[in-house]
């Protein structure tokens, strides 16, 4: 037994090395097809580690923050912060208190101030290096920019000098980020016992044990302590979003690497097959089993595929070790380092691996009784197939149908939606590649007729030599399939994520220039003045204004319904694209969204009220009519500047410039800021061009194995093209022989490649948007097709196809006698 196992394996080796291109290609298919995998798989887990990273970055070491909600009588005393610190889980706390302080210098600005103690926990929330005592404070770089001061200098707060000892980065933000100032604890605290404030603290940083369940420990504080607000250490929720949805787009597209892999290897194995037949043939004849014959296709594909993915290892091993560094710098890339994970990589390489040969297996177990007049018996040898290919394809249906349904309709959880919409795609898959074959095959019999009349009996013979070779040539039409499902999602994927940027910057950014309030409340400024002056040094200009959001409650009878609004100048905003409303006084503008959750028309009047300090409850300021209702109103409302809505406490937020010029206009507007600090300038295009370059920093690594995977697609592609051609060599001669011209010929083949490769396309791109789509149901967001790179794909595989046309009939009439002999 052991020496049988030996002379096979032997064999095998002999035979394979009769092959050394089939040999080449085959490792090199695998080595692509693994290394993309891991890169795609380290991706990932470096992205999930990032969004900690990120929430890190925000918080520090804070888990979450508790605090009394505005309006409450409570204040937080010694009890509430031993309670804190006698739980069991909590590590850390730090009081902290909150308040804005009047800053004078150049201008004069109230500026968010955060007093806090020196402990490890604030200083990892807030991000500040040096102890602050008393007398001193922290600005950011916009406000000490803004003031002119330096590390050294003196800052007038309330009143008194304060000491600059260290200034702080501006957060990074879309627009401006808020001025700060960083003081220590008591001094906030003595300032804020002058205006009547009482308590330690506005509220506390908390620190839990590595082991405790953050969202638990909140739900039982709300429980006890009644009015508590609590703000957890959380990322954007688009940012978790994106990376669910990015786990499930490279889950999807590694599976199609990996398959499309296998799939090469089959035409090669074909190619192989066909190359040494007589050998075969022979083996059969003096007595081979087709046990052995299959244990020697098995000890070949497992030889390529161990060779493959053990060179993927080594090598992905050694450019994120070691490499990474200079290939970064080679090509000057920002974004982070990805560690090499050598326990995770392994476990991929071996689950690769076994996938590939799981499917190599079953191309071996069905041509381990390989003999000339089977192969001959195979190409005809369709109903049989067909029926068990109908069944799946029905399974497949139903399945897709029933995990929809669930998904759509009976799931009671976000994770069991995302299950159902999971198994649709994958079952949506399955189905799509096996009905490719059998719609085709039905679709060219019943065209057939029509071909012999209309286009030819060239076409005609195309066609009718293309029908039986359908079903065993199936591996073309789904390596062109998944070609094209991996370029839909790979860029759709990209292109959601760009295009939602760019959505969420054209709200910020009505125009091209805007004028941002560096603080939170606002700037104290005339913004109609302002206006007055922006237009008077640019007369083509125009310009607008929004204050802060503020509150205000509509009292009905029985309850109140929260509305948010902003103040404007009504007359002015065909500087932002909308038409100039003529309303009175009294009236305002509702969104559609609001109008349509509290059933608002145009006409209704509504009594407005809004929080007093020393009032108790909602204090009336009187009826005002919805006179506008508009479809995409950033807030809740807007009213007029010049309305009775206004109070003292509303300033401006940010000021909007339409203008022809930006130049010109950017120069003038930032001369304006230097009359008026706490403005920052900002533009929509260097916002633009900052976003996409973050894109394309944050996910490089996918771009580039998207664009190396369907490269080597593309040459696994034309590989297999020209297995299947050298296969028909002999027909195409003896048919240049007896009848065709040399064009005629070029017609033929052409005919015959369109049907594989365009049939490839169409179903591929049906498969990949229906693909796209139920991924997108994931996370419930909306998706952006990338038309170019698409187009660019399907240009490309049509110039392939001439291009192995041409290198294929290139022959003159004296080589055919040559190409007869094969």
């Amino acid at each position: 037994m052991k020496q049988e196992k030996q002379h096979l394996f032997r064999l095998a080796l002999k035979l394979y090395r009769k092959s050394p291109m089939i040999l080449l290609t085959s490792i090199g298919s695998v080595l692509i097809s693994i290394l993309l995998v891991l890169s795609m798989v380290l991706f990932v887990s470096q992205s999930q580690a990032s969004v900690q990273a990120d929430i890190e970055r925000l918080y520090g070491k804070m888990d979450l923050s508790v605090g009394y909600q505005s309006g409450q009588t409570n204040v937080i005393d010694q009890s509430f912060l031993d309670r804190l610190t006698g739980d069991q889980q909590t590590r850390q706390i730090s009081p902290i208190w909150i308040t804005n302080l009047t800053v004078t210098g150049q201008t004069t600005a109230d500026v968010y101030t955060i007093g806090t103690k020196n402990d490890t926990l604030a200083k990892s929330r807030y991000r500040f290096k040096q102890s602050v005592g008393r007398g001193e404070v922290i600005p950011n770089a916009g406000l000490a920019k803004a003031y002119d001061v330096k590390v050294g200098q003196t800052l007038t707060i309330a009143g008194n000098k304060y000491n600059v000892i260290e200034i702080l980065p501006d957060a990074s933000a879309s627009g401006a980020a808020p001025d700060t100032l960083v003081m220590s604890y008591a001094d906030v605290k003595e300032l804020n016992a002058t205006v009547g404030q009482e308590g330690l603290a506005t509220y506390v940083l908390i620190q839990l044990k590595k082991d405790a369940d953050v969202v638990a420990y909140a739900d039982r504080l709300t429980q006890a302590i009644s009015g508590l607000r609590v703000e957890l250490a959380e990322t954007e929720t688009s940012n978790v979003n994106g990376v669910s949805a990015m786990q499930g787009y490279v889950g999807i597209i590694a599976g199609l690497i990996l398959i499309v892999s296998a799939f090469i290897l089959m035409t090669n194995f074909d190619v192989f097959l066909r190359k040494h037949r007589y050998q075969f043939a022979t083996m059969r004849t003096l007595g081979a089993t087709t046990r052995q014959l299959f244990q020697i296709f098995m000890i070949q594909s497992s030889l390529i595929v161990c060779a493959g993915a053990l060179m993927a290892f080594l090598l992905s091993g050694l450019f994120y070790s070691v490499l990474q560094e200079q290939w970064r710098e080679l090509f000057a890339l920002k974004g982070a380092v990805i560690p090499f994970d050598g326990q995770l990589a392994f476990f991929v390489t071996i689950g690769s691996s076994l996938l590939i040969l799981l499917l190599l297996s079953a191309a071996a177990y069905r041509n381990r009784r390989i003999l000339p007049l089977h192969v001959m018996r195979q190409n005809h040898d369709g109903p049989k197939a067909s029926k068990l290919r109908g069944r799946f394809v029905k399974i497949f249906v139903a399945l897709t149908a029933g995990a929809l349904l669930y998904a759509t309709i009976l799931a009671q959880t976000d994770n069991h939606r995302a299950g159902g919409y999971l198994v649709s795609t994958i079952s949506f898959l399955l189905m799509m590649y096996s009905v490719t074959p059998l719609l085709l095959q039905r679709l060219l019999v019943r065209i057939e007729p029509l071909l012999q009349k209309v286009a030819g009996p060239t076409t005609f013979v195309a066609v009718r030599s293309v029908l039986p070779q359908i079903r065993k040539n199936a591996l073309l039409m789904l390596i062109v399939q998944i070609l094209l499902v991996v370029v839909v999602l790979g860029s759709t994927f990209l292109e959601t994520i760009k295009q939602n940027e760019l959505t969420y910057l054209k709200t910020q950014y009505p125009t091209e220039l805007v004028l941002k309030s560096r603080l939170i409340e606002g700037t104290k400024a005339d913004p109609l003045e302002l206006t007055q002056t922006i237009e008077e040094e640019l007369p083509e200009a125009k310009s607008t204004f929004v204050s802060p959001v503020s509150g205000l409650e509509i009292i009905k009878s029985d309850h109140t319904i929260t509305l948010n609004y902003a103040l404007t100048d009504l007359e002015k905003l065909d500087a932002i694209g909308k038409p100039v409303r003529s309303l009175e006084n009294d009236q305002f503008i509702v969104s559609k969204a609001f109008a349509q959750a509290n059933k608002l028309e145009v006409g209704d009047r509504l009594e407005v009220g809004r929080f007093i300090d020393g009032e108790t409850g909602t204090v009336s300021i009187g009826q005002f009519e919805v006179g506008q209702i508009d479809p995409d109103l950033p807030t809740d409302a807007w009213f007029d500047w010049r309305s009775s809505i206004r109070t003292s406490e509303d300033r401006l937020g940010a000021l909007y410039i339409d203008a022809t010029d930006t130049e010109q206009t950017q120069a003038v507007l930032q001369e304006l800021t230097t009359r008026y600090p706490t403005l920052q300038l900002n533009r929509y295009e260097t916002s633009v061009n900052l976003a996409n370059q973050q894109l394309q920093e944050r996910w490089i690594v996918f771009i580039v194995a998207l664009a190396v995977m369907s490269v080597s697609v593309w040459f696994g592609l034309a590989n297999s093209l020209l297995n299947y051609l050298a296969t028909k060599r002999r027909e195409y001669a003896l048919l240049r022989t007896l009848v065709l011209t040399r064009s005629s010929l070029r017609r033929l083949i052409l005919i015959q490649m369109l049907i594989f490769i365009g049939s490839g396309i169409g179903f591929g791109l049906v498969t990949g948007i229906g693909t796209t789509f139920l991924i997108s149901r994931v996370d419930g967001g909306n998706i952006a097709l990338d038309l170019t790179s698409i187009n660019m794909t399907v240009v490309g595989l049509v110039v392939l196809v001439f291009g192995l046309i041409w290198f294929t009939t290139r022959r003159n009439q004296e080589n055919l006698v040559e190409e007869l002999n094969q």
